[in-house]
Formats: C-alpha cells, structure tokens, sequence
C-alpha cells in the first residue's frame, strides 16, 4: 500500500506551538530574575493537561523597570504582578521583609528553587502579538507538595539534592 492511500484519511493535526485559548493545568518550569535592562523576572510553565497542547511551554516576562523620557523608572505594576503570582503559588511572600530577617533578595533565590514542579490552574490567552498564561489557584493536590511555602518549605528544598517533597 502506498503514502497517498492515506492521504483521504489523515486530518490535520494541532500541534503544540499553536495552543488555542482556555484553561489548563500547568507546571512551573522555572522563576528566574535576570539583573538586565534594570531587572526582569521570567516565569516559565508548561500545560500538563492530557490534551493535544501537552508539553508547551509558555515564558512571560516581567520588566522591573519602565523608560519615562531618558530614564529608567520601577515598574510598581510589574512588581506587584510578580508578587500576585508568587501568592497564587502558596508562598507567603508578605513575610519577606527585612523586618522579619527574610528579605526579599534573599527569599526569591529560594522561591526560584521550590516553585519548579509546582502545578496550577490557569487560562491561557492569546492576542495578536502573545500567548499570555494568567496564573490561577494552584493545585497542590497534584504536584504532591505542601499547600503553603513558607520559610521551612523553602529551607527544605534549598538544601535538598532532591525533590525535598518526594
């Protein structure tokens, strides 16, 4: 039997670089900040959902600061969707204060290591120019981790040489 005998029967197929929008489960890939163009925050995940999309992998970007004229101005909105997305996940990122000896410098490095395999809901969005993914509730229930990252949690996966959680 030839190739062409097949040609009637296959159907086009969607292939996982073309995600259509709605909601997924996703796992975090990684959370990195990158001290360029005055600080920029990427948050990698991937949709896990058994679906056609399984495995694509999305990174948005958060730039810490914004050009105003010739200068480099904090990007407050930026900051305060970092710090949204870090709740979301379960860490209790209103303790991170240098008043409580856990500055945010300091917590994010370890935010970065225990935030890998965490898993959430969420929409996927795309507009013209992007696929956005709006993190949702996270769904500790299936990433088999504790509901809420504190400084311990985050201690344990620091010092782990494993996945602390297994």
């Amino acid at each position: 039997m030839s190739l062409e005998s097949y040609d009637d029967d296959m159907e086009a197929t969607v292939t996982a670089a073309d995600p259509k929008d709605g909601d997924y489960l996703f796992e975090v890939v990684s959370f990195a900040y990158r001290d360029q163009g005055g600080g920029i925050f990427e948050f990698k995940s991937k949709i896990v959902t058994d679906c056609p999309y399984f495995g694509y992998e999305n990174k948005r970007t958060y730039f810490l600061t914004k050009k105003e004229g010739d200068e480099r101005v904090p990007n407050e909105d930026a900051r305060k969707q970092v710090v949204a997305v870090l709740k979301s996940l379960g860490f209790d990122v209103d303790n991170w204060t240098k008043a409580n000896n856990r500055p945010w410098s300091k917590e994010f490095e370890k935010a970065a290591v225990a935030v890998v395999g965490l898993k959430f809901k969420g929409k996927l969005k795309r507009n013209e120019q992007y696929v956005n993914v709006y993190v949702g509730a996270r769904d500790a229930a299936s990433d088999g981790r504790p509901e809420k990252l504190g400084s311990k949690e985050m201690d344990e996966a620091m010092t782990a040489n494993k996945d602390p959680w297994d």
